[in-house]
């Protein structure tokens, strides 16, 4: 995570301020935040923190007391943060909710994230806090606490992760490593154990209930579930040998009963047809007994259907005279309505031959009506007012061509004077461009001026500094020689080993010499001097090494000046001061003229305006006059058209005015219509009518052949009627019944009798056949038996039906016992290997870790590697961090840290270490676990580092130590941040933030060296 812009608004001592960090940098990546106590340094680090989490930078601080005491109660506290990971930008804007004077709650708080493409921002956040919050950790990759001990190395906070338990490491390193997955792994796999531990036992328990299904008892030594379904497989073969022979014994019993039932059902059977014999002969008889009345019920069918037919033939007589009666009236009728038409139609012939009289005048004038009916329109309407119209718009015209070519005149006149103005502008423009690069020029090589004075300073510096370094060696080297041991190399451990076994008096092991006096401590000071000599070498190397990079930097910034031609004379005489001076007074005489230079401009620019505007203004009259023109010159060739219509129409109508003309016209077009509607309406009536007449005339000649048919028809019946011989008893007792459904009846009656009469004739004839002469069966005794048989075999049979229920019953179970059985001993051989890893990989191995944890350690040593490249270098090789072996068996362990100190040979526990190494220590580890988090590109990009103090507790060696590493570590790109009130850091460092405070406000400047 990079920072690339901060602003505070009424936030701790700021109250509207803006840090670009990467416009105030340029391209420096180490820069020192400076300012007094109190100014607001670190409120820079608690803005940091409060954007990305809510927080300040310490969880000592209360960032809710952070709001800007001198704010008013609108001004409300926001800060606005972007930074870059990665390729991409991010923009978070979070406000501090404040309660405003006589109010009880606090303003609605405010919390967006943006992502920022191509300079446009884009909305990311939800409405909700919460899901925010986790939106921003999930960018930066960070929680809070995390972030401190990371990223932001704050004062009281910075030592938390070197000091922190292997719990809290556990935190930060799997977040910055996503080694949570590892975790789920082993939880997923103990809950797949735990499934099938489920799984085996639910399947014991299923064989267990179908062992109670199947009620076999075992002995107890058969234990084993294996032995025990062997045992319930004979068991169920045993038990269906029993069952197929208890099946062959109900086939024989029911084979008996079936031939008993088939001689009870062939004895029911010829029992049942002599019983019928008996009952149809009875019906018989009594039919013939019936025989004589059904003989005379048939003459009464006859006589009853000649009878039905003389009704009908004296009914259709009585309807023929009443149609011949109803006929003759409606003629009468129809005749008395063909006489008054024909009245009616000469009365309307006469008519029409009165109208006819003004026939041809009434076509003439129809005939004037269509010529003149084309001037009927709107473009006729109004002509003459267009006449009028077009006299005034040609003399309109006229003077409107007459203001154009003088407004043409006044135009030239003023594009005369600016460009005038113009090529004066551009003289001056030019005067002016040559003022500003003289400026800047000058400004450019007093700023390479300064910059040269500063590493000639500075060189001088490390001049001294190599010159004591030179001193010191040669004094080490001196006090190495007087010892004249002639091996660097000294094997301190050997040399006290073989010390300790030295005895006056006696040989020495080495040289064989009597050993005469032991000296105390020679070999330890002289091992001394050489990590002495060692370390200063390592020191006048690094100081070599920073003289020839500013020297470098010093011929830089000489051949930037060399190419300015001011510069040559004064570098030739170096006289680089006074030159300095007085490229100083020509920027302000420059200045002067400059500023003269400009006001001139602004008034050309007055003028110009003023001489554009009158022109632009001008320039729209001028259109205006000639859109009016061409408008006016349009109307009057669309008027001159209107000119020649008008003497068109006059001269045919005979009319000067449309409306007149109009109304005549109207006048005799309704004239003559009304005598065509009186005509055609005449006509109509003269044609309705006389159809009228013919429609009438048709329907008396349809009536009179009507009747001369029904006549004919009457003559017929009449014949027939006389020709009947009915009885007067039928007459008598049928005259006002139904005489259709009676013989219906009576005809159902005889049909009737002769049916049944032949149904028992040929059932007693069939029944007889099938008897065949036999005597009737005893019916009780056999039926007796049947009954017997039926009930014991029906007996077995559910006794049959229950065994083999049971058998099925039995081997179902027997099958699912198999199925699971089968399952049960695959799981149990696939599980053992599971739980064997599950265990190793949740830690219970000999290292004691579980696979994260042991990830993780591989991790720390990683991190510890390059940490102790910059420990060694800033302790002058005396101190390492390693990794604690010891395990802690009930807790998560092996990521505690510990100190070994090369001058006791002794690992040391780290918080015995004194506050400047803690620093130390607690800055290399920062810087290595940023370091090895960018070298295997993981989700985190720690682009950043910002330490808030702790450099005050550094002797002046290892300040200057650190401060070399800090230089080594910024040309890696990475951005360094520091708070600190050390004197030497504000002189070495390449780019200061300055902060200013007037007691109620502070203010921000980058200052670049």
């Amino acid at each position: 995570m990079r920072p690339i812009k901060l602003e505070i608004q009424h936030f701790g001592p700021f109250k509207n301020e803006t840090i670009d960090f990467k416009q105030g940098l340029k391209n420096h990546t180490l820069f020192l935040i400076s300012g007094k106590t109190g100014s607001g340094k670190t409120t820079i680090f608690d803005a940091m923190m409060y954007a990305l989490y809510g927080t300040a930078s310490t969880s000592s601080r209360n960032y809710k007391a952070m709001r800007n005491k001198h704010a008013y109660d609108e001004e409300e506290t926001v800060i606005k943060f972007q930074f870059s990971i990665k390729d991409k930008q991010f923009l978070i804007i979070r406000n501090l909710p404040h309660i405003k004077a006589g109010n009880k709650t606090p303003i609605t708080s405010r919390l967006e994230v943006y992502e920022i493409d191509d300079n446009k921002k884009r909305l990311i956040s939800t409405n909700k806090k919460t899901e925010t919050n986790q939106l921003i950790v999930d960018i930066v990759k960070l929680q809070a606490d995390q972030f401190r001990q990371i990223l932001i190395l704050p004062q009281g906070e910075f030592k938390n992760f070197l000091v922190s338990d292997s719990e809290s490491k556990n935190e930060i390193l799997r977040t910055l490593f996503d080694t949570k997955h590892l975790e789920l792994m082993v939880k997923r796999l103990k809950e797949n154990v735990d499934d099938k531990i489920d799984a085996i036992r639910m399947k014991e328990k299923e064989i267990e209930f179908h062992m109670q299904q199947l009620g076999v008892g075992f002995p107890p030594y058969m234990v084993t579930y294996d032995e025990q379904i062997r045992t319930v497989n004979l068991y169920y073969e045993a038990s269906q040998k029993v069952f197929s022979q208890n099946v062959s014994e109900l086939n024989d019993r029911s084979n008996e009963l079936k031939l008993k039932g088939d001689a009870l059902k062939a004895a029911e059977i010829l029992n049942n047809n002599i019983q019928s014999v008996k009952q149809h002969k009875h019906q018989l008889a009594i039919l013939y007994e019936q025989r004589e009345e059904i003989e005379n019920t048939q003459k009464t069918v006859q006589q009853l259907v000649q009878f039905e037919s003389y009704l009908s033939c004296i009914s259709q007589l009585e309807e023929l005279k009443k149609d011949n009666a109803h006929i003759s009236v409606q003629k009468k009728d129809e005749e008395q309505q063909i006489s008054e038409n024909k009245d009616k139609l000469q009365q309307l012939k006469n008519t029409l031959n009165e109208v006819m009289q003004d026939d041809e005048e009434m076509k003439r004038l129809n005939h004037r009506l269509i010529e003149l009916e084309r001037f009927i329109d709107e473009k006729y309407q109004g002509l003459e007012e267009d006449v009028h119209t077009l006299n005034e718009l040609k003399n309109e015209t006229t003077a409107l061509s007459d203001k154009l070519s003088s407004t043409h005149q006044v135009n030239e006149s003023i594009q005369s004077s600016l460009e005038a103005l113009i090529q004066e502008k551009t003289k001056a423009y030019e005067e002016k461009v040559d003022y500003q690069s003289r400026i800047r020029d000058n400004e450019t090589i007093i700023s390479l001026i300064n910059e040269y004075d500063s590493y000639c300073k500075e060189l001088e510096v490390i001049k001294e500094n190599q010159d004591m370094l030179t001193r010191e060696l040669l004094s080490c080297e001196s006090l190495i020689e007087r010892f004249n041991f002639g091996d660097d190399l000294l094997d301190v451990d050997a040399v006290d080993s073989i010390r300790a076994q030295l005895k006056i008096g006696q040989n020495c092991p080495v040289c064989n010499h009597i050993v005469t006096e032991k000296t105390d401590g020679v070999h330890h000071e002289y091992h001394n001097l050489i990590q002495r000599r060692m370390t200063l070498s390592r020191e006048q190397e690094a100081s070599t090494t920073k003289a020839e990079w500013i020297e470098n930097l010093k011929k830089t910034t000489t051949d930037k000046l060399l190419a300015y031609e001011q510069f040559n004379i004064a570098y030739e005489h170096e006289d680089m001061q006074n030159t300095g001076e007085l490229l100083i007074h020509e920027q302000e005489m420059l200045t002067q003229k400059l500023e003269t230079l400009n006001e001139h401009l602004n008034h050309i620019d007055h003028q110009y305006e003023r001489l554009s505007n009158e022109l632009k203004d001008n320039k729209i009259s001028a259109i205006s006059l000639k859109n009016a023109i061409d408008a006016n010159e349009k109307k009057i060739i669309e008027l001159n058209d209107e000119k020649e219509r008008y003497h068109t129409f006059v001269s045919f109508t005979g009319f000067e005015n449309y409306d007149e003309f109009k109304a005549q016209f109207d006048e005799k077009r309704n004239l003559y219509k009304d005598y065509d509607r009186h005509l055609n309406k005449l006509n109509e009536m003269i044609v309705s009518c006389s159809e009228l007449i013919r429609s009438k005339e048709n329907i008396v000649d349809k009536y009179n052949t009507h009747l001369i048919y029904n006549e004919k028809l009457l003559s017929q019946l009449e014949a027939t009627k006389h020709s009947f011989h009915i009885s007067d008893k039928i007459v008598d007792e049928y005259m006002d019944k139904d005489i259709e459904q009676e013989i219906e009846a009576l005809q159902i009656t005889v049909e009737s009798y002769y049916k049944d009469m032949h149904f028992h004739e040929n059932t007693i004839k069939s029944l007889e056949d099938l008897i065949g002469g036999e005597q009737a069966p005893d019916i009780e005794r056999l039926t007796t038996e049947y009954a017997e048989l039926s009930s014991k075999v029906k007996e077995f049979e559910q006794a049959i039906n229950d065994e083999r229920s049971q058998l099925k019953l039995m081997n179902n179970i027997i099958m699912q016992l198999e199925v699971v059985h089968s399952s049960y001993v695959k799981q149990m051989e696939d599980i053992g290997s599971e739980i064997k890893l599950f265990e190793v990989l949740n830690g219970k191995n000999t290292l004691k870790l579980s696979i994260e944890n042991y990830v993780l350690v591989y991790y720390l040593e990683q991190i510890l590697l390059l940490a102790n490249e910059r420990l060694l270098q800033m302790t002058h090789n005396r101190y390492k961090l390693v990794r604690k072996k010891e395990v802690h068996s009930r807790k998560k362990s092996g990521l505690e840290i510990e100190v070994f100190d090369y001058h006791t040979n002794n690992v040391r526990d780290i918080t015995t270490l004194s506050g400047g190494e803690t620093f130390i220590a607690s800055l290399s580890l920062a810087l290595g676990l940023s370091d090895y988090v960018m070298q295997i590109s993981g989700g985190i990009n720690l682009e950043s580092v910002f330490i808030d103090e702790g450099f005050g507790t550094l002797d002046s060696d290892t300040l200057e130590t650190a401060i070399e590493v800090l230089i080594e570590l910024q040309q890696t790109g990475k951005l360094i941040g520091i708070i600190s009130h050390v004197q030497s850091l504000q002189e070495s460092m390449p780019a200061i933030l300055k902060v200013e405070s007037d007691g109620f406000n502070s203010d921000t400047e980058f200052q670049l060296k």
